[in-house]
């Protein structure tokens, strides 16, 4: 899931057969997957006091600050599994963030809630004029935040890992910094951080859930965050799952929380 409040626009783009592949298969994979809400921020983000006083301030629909050249685009494709495909040019100090939340629902639960949220989202962008738009998508990030936050770890199903999917389609290694931070300041300082290292063409990487567990408190508040390093804006970057999962496997061996 995503901005989907803010941003609305499907492309046609036709990626490499061998990279769509590579994204159908992983989703076969799949039993359970988390449905975190990917949006745009910033590194230096003092809002709403640098509206004002930064240089690169560009304001969205919501007023906050643009920091993907073209916002969030929807690749259009045939679509026959869950998963969209989010093509991101980004700006200095660009990241791509949501709010943390390890619960997992099926893939049917997945597709329905991402139907259901993207009707909304039209209805939204039909709205006129500008400052009532304004109001309801900031109106439906923060239930859609609300919502997260309401339904962490709900059924204490322990995922297997955090996946991630991306293309490269230029010809040099990107570094995206995975961090994954506790709100509460009493356990934020030592978040769990994660370099990866993308290389051109299709990139997979699953990240034990117990390794990020040790270090932080999957039970309270947190965000997840990619910050690329260097990336000129030039560059695009293909995401595709991206989100807590549970791989295919006996349901005799199915792992429950006790917290």
């Amino acid at each position: 899931m995503y901005e989907s409040e803010i941003y609305i626009k499907l492309i046609q783009e036709s990626l490499p057969g061998d990279v769509l592949k590579s994204f159908r298969e992983t989703s076969k994979n799949l039993e359970l997957c988390s449905l975190l809400h990917w949006s745009e921020h910033c590194t230096e983000c003092s809002m709403p006091q640098c509206f004002k006083s930064c240089d690169f301030y560009s304001p969205r629909i919501d007023g906050k600050c643009q920091r993907f050249v073209k916002g969030i685009e929807i690749i259009k494709y045939n679509q026959t599994w869950f998963q969209r495909i989010l093509k991101i040019y980004f700006k200095k100090w660009g990241v791509l963030s949501s709010q943390g939340n390890n619960e997992l629902y099926t893939l049917n639960e997945c597709r329905k809630y991402e139907r259901s949220d993207m009707l909304i989202a039209k209805f939204i962008h039909l709205l006129f004029p500008s400052y009532v738009k304004k109001k309801f998508a900031q109106k439906r990030y923060s239930i859609k935040k609300k919502h997260i936050i309401k339904t962490q770890n709900k059924s204490g199903l322990i995922p297997d890992a955090f996946l991630t999917e991306i293309y490269n389609p230029g010809k040099d290694n990107i570094n995206v910094n995975l961090t994954i931070r506790n709100e509460d300041e009493r356990f934020s300082k030592i978040p769990f951080q994660f370099r990866l290292i993308v290389n051109p063409g299709y990139n997979k990487e699953s990240i034990p859930f117990e390794e990020i567990d040790k270090r932080i408190k999957s039970n309270l508040p947190y965000r997840v965050s990619f910050t690329p390093e260097g990336i000129t804006e030039d560059i695009p970057l293909y995401f595709g799952v991206t989100e807590f999962v549970r791989y295919k496997k006996d349901k005799s061996s199915e792992k429950k929380s006790d917290r």
